[in-house]
């Protein structure tokens, strides 16, 4: 069975996007689980919580975006390169600054309407999940931490996942960036039939009635379930996702 994909968006700040990933990649890596985290954020803040700096690493998700645009051939190789075991239990694709020169070749191809190879089906959007899909086989669970900038390559994220957490602190303004994610989700999920993204609370004070509030009102105003702790109930979240 091949592995369910997660990506973990939004497009505010410092709401525990790689909190999130982290915590529910070891989680399910408790759970037994074969799980392989994916840094798709060029600050590389994933890549540094697992323990490694990131700006020394050479074989990154940079090179395999690259790869795959440039010699398809040669990913098969690159990918055994850039997948790292952690001490953790999870296997790690590590990122750093030269991911925005990746993304920026991905918004060259856009605009240029080209595709890699030159093969009409393999877009622009599409590249990310060229180079995952030779990793589905090998893992039960593929988490992509998604950054701030960069909307092309969080497009990507999107359009090789099955689901999409958004973090989102339980007060009003960590909600700005909700719209622009479900906007980026919905259009993918035109396309490529993907679900519906999930909105997990990540800060979340059951006895505080102002955090009660604040989240039942962003909840409702943007059609989404309300998680309490992701990190706390990961399993009950998605009552079909430990399958």
């Amino acid at each position: 069975m091949p592995a369910k994909m997660i990506s973990v968006t939004n497009q505010k700040g410092g709401v525990g996007k790689t909190t999130t990933s982290l915590n529910l990649g070891a989680a399910l890596s408790i759970a037994g689980k074969r799980v392989l985290l994916i840094d798709a954020d060029p600050q590389g803040n994933l890549t540094s919580a697992l323990g490694y700096v990131s700006a020394s690493l050479d074989n990154t998700l940079a090179k395999l975006i690259l790869s795959a645009i440039d010699a398809p051939e040669d990913l098969e190789t690159r990918l055994s390169r850039s997948t790292l075991r952690t001490e953790s239990g999870v296997d790690l694709i590590a990122a750093n600054k030269r991911l925005s020169d990746a993304a920026a070749r991905l918004q060259v191809m856009r605009m240029s309407q080209y595709s890699s190879v030159n093969d009409a089906e393999r877009p622009c959007e599409k590249v990310l999940d060229s180079v995952i899909e030779p990793l589905k086989g090998r893992y039960d669970y593929i988490v992509i931490d998604c950054g701030l900038k960069d909307e092309l390559l969080t497009i990507n994220a999107l359009s090789a996942s099955d689901y999409c957490i958004i973090p989102v602190q339980a007060h009003f303004l960590a909600s700005e960036g909700i719209p622009e994610v479900l906007a980026m989700a919905r259009t993918v999920q035109a396309s490529d039939s993907s679900r519906i993204p999930r909105k997990s609370s990540t800060r979340w004070r059951k006895s505080s009635t102002r955090w009660r509030n604040s989240s039942k009102r962003t909840a409702c105003s943007f059609g989404l379930l309300r998680g309490k702790r992701l990190t706390a109930t990961a399993m009950k979240f998605w009552p079909g996702i430990t399958g």
